[in-house]
């Protein structure tokens, strides 16, 4: 057995998760604002703490409301969007539609870098006119699908002084 970190969304985040959004508005730099730490919890593995964190596992009689109140937290069993720490790997785990996807730290990209994905496809010989579908996943995210070796994810961020957007690219080199 292991030791897992347990942290759940706040109320909007889980709001965002339960939406058609899914978890990619879910990032590890922003973790202290999306979520609350909950406690740890021992488990041989992701599957063993999702499942131990259900709420008629660990609380069949409401013994986690008072805590769960005084965190602001809105929802009792591990849903997707909360995150999981493993402590001995140090990785962060965000708890997707299906399984688990690993939490990865999103770096600020440049228009240089957006040029040199672009310029990537045309080395694999995509063409520039290859019909793309652009997806609004919210007021803040939309995706580019289409090509035939990527996804293009973009998210506008902003902070105090600037207004930034964040790519993620998916290569899929078997179409």
């Amino acid at each position: 057995m292991q030791t897992y970190k347990i942290y759940y969304q706040t109320q909007d985040t889980f709001l965002e998760s339960m939406s058609s959004f899914g978890v990619s508005h879910i990032t590890l730099k922003d973790i202290n604002e999306t979520h609350i730490y909950l406690k740890d919890i021992e488990a041989n593995d992701l599957r063993e703490v999702f499942r131990n964190m259900q709420g008629e596992i660990w609380s069949p009689n409401g013994e986690a409301t008072e805590m769960l109140t005084s965190k602001k937290i809105h929802h009792t069993s591990m849903s997707v969007g909360d995150i999981i720490y493993d402590i001995e790997a140090e990785t962060y785990y965000v708890v997707a539609p299906a399984g688990f996807t690993l939490l990865k730290e999103t770096s600020i990209i440049t228009l240089q870098d957006i040029k040199n994905a672009i310029d990537k496809l045309i080395k694999e010989n995509v063409s520039l006119d290859t019909p793309v579908h652009l997806s609004i996943i919210n007021n803040n995210t939309f995706k580019l699908r289409g090509t035939p070796l990527s996804e293009f994810t973009f998210t506008k961020c902003q902070d105090e002084d600037s207004t930034y957007l964040y790519l993620e690219i998916n290569i899929n080199k078997e179409n």
